[in-house]
């Protein structure tokens, strides 16, 4: 028999005699019915006096780190400063609480281990008590809780591409390996347990305990572009606390030129700024075909019946924001030798291709503000509406099946209330 327990975190403001609470009001509630037994499904409810920004459950202690965070006045930002908090649900008590300001620190929780990141680097805090164990001079930039390994590059030393490994248990260096961040972090993929596939500069194999691996370097970046700003992407500092993130560039340095990393059996395929390349898993070039020159841009590949697509996305990445770079063409490879099929131009001017659906021999094509659908053999446009954003909304994805829709007085995904139409998300 399987037993579901559900926490729901809210806030408020409560008032006793006239003040203001300032605990945890923890309470039993019904969240739902169980239509085969008939009966609620049962809940513990904590009422926490700020707004709950985040959380996260250690499931060995029990233990949850609680982030509280208001909005302003209008609720429409949140404040830059609040409470990390450490709860014990079970004893309903708050075993410590911390000040921080969320535009220079952050606080996250992986199992029993609670890391703190701010401008001067990485501390470990005491569960018990909230006190510092040890510090590095390392924005951890990849975290894995499984090896209890944390890597980075030191604050100290910006032109310095050594990549540090600490083990998170005593802030201590583990290993140390030589990988470009020039043009930032694109990706990480996990390969098995122990060993991670980073894309930065090209692809490297790590293994998280010693750090060997194997290296594939390529051009992903540019030094000397000016571009049309599409969308400023700036976070919060620590955004590599979501798992792992990015490694930072500078304004004026174009970055992102790469594509996601295809994976089959045997093979790897990625492409970057000059080439295509297909690899096996110890590293090895099984081929590498050149793309066009100074005229790739993000892309994104898949492969269909032996055929490696690509689509040059013209979009890329500077400093903070999301910019046009290069016109956005169809390619197509033979999967096996890299042989290129097509090349096909598919736009006049500089513009940015979203997203993108394949089926029956076709590819459509979302940009920012039409739809556009060509054939795969060739790249011959087949169809193109424009569609009125000035009362839509400029065009950002096709909707997916995580979307969901009121239609028949029931939700359903778009896809199975209307499976003639295409849900675009603006």
């Amino acid at each position: 028999m399987k037993i579901l327990i559900s926490i729901i975190l809210t806030f408020s403001e409560l008032y006793f005699f006239g003040q203001s609470y300032d605990g945890v009001l923890k309470k039993d509630t019904i969240i739902g019915k169980n239509l085969i037994a008939n009966t609620g499904i049962k809940a513990v409810e904590f009422e926490f006096p700020e707004m709950v920004f985040d959380f996260y459950p250690d499931s060995t202690t029990g233990l949850l780190t609680v982030h509280l965070r208001n909005a302003d006045k209008k609720g429409k930002w949140f404040k830059n400063t609040g409470k990390i908090v450490l709860y014990d649900p079970e004893s309903n008590s708050i075993k410590w609480s911390k000040k921080i300001n969320y535009l220079k620190s952050n606080i996250r929780q992986y199992n029993d281990i609670l890391l703190q990141t701010n401008q001067a680097g990485t501390s470990r805090l005491n569960m018990a008590t909230g006190e510092n164990i040890w510090t590095i001079a390392s924005q951890l930039a990849y975290i894995d809780p499984k090896t209890g390994i944390g890597i980075g590059y030191q604050l100290n030393n910006n032109v310095s591409d050594r990549l540090n490994a600490y083990d998170l248990r005593w802030g201590s260096t583990t290993w140390y390996r030589g990988i470009k961040k020039e043009f930032g972090w694109n990706d990480i993929i996990t390969l098995n347990d122990s060993v991670i596939l980073l894309l930065a500069s090209g692809l490297h194999s790590i293994h998280l305990k010693y750090g060997s691996g194997w290296d594939y370097n390529t051009v992903t970046g540019s030094n000397d572009y000016t571009s049309t700003i599409l969308l400023n992407t700036a976070g919060l500092l620590m955004a590599a606390f979501s798992g792992y993130g990015m490694i930072y560039t500078g304004y004026n340095v174009t970055t992102d030129l790469v594509s996601n990393v295809m994976m089959d059996e045997a093979c790897l395929y990625f492409a970057s700024r000059e080439c295509i390349a297909c690899l096996d898993y110890e590293g090895n070039i099984l081929w590498k075909t050149e793309l066009p020159k100074k005229k790739t841009s993000k892309s994104a590949i898949f492969i269909r019946d032996n055929i490696l697509y690509m689509i040059n996305l013209g979009l890329a990445n500077k400093g903070n924001q999301l910019i046009l770079f290069e016109k956005p063409y169809i390619a197509a490879f033979d999967k096996f030798s890299g042989k290129q099929i097509l090349l096909s131009e598919i736009a006049d001017q500089k513009e940015a291709i979203f997203d993108y659906l394949t089926g029956n021999n076709e590819i459509v094509l979302l940009y920012g503000k039409r739809i556009a659908k060509y054939s795969m053999s060739d790249g011959t446009l087949l169809f193109e509406r424009a569609i009125p954003t000035e009362s839509v909304g400029n065009l950002k994805r096709f909707a997916t099946d995580e979307l969901y829709i009121l239609a028949d007085s029931v939700y359903q995904t778009p896809v199975s209330y209307d499976s003639t139409s295409l849900y675009v998300v603006t």
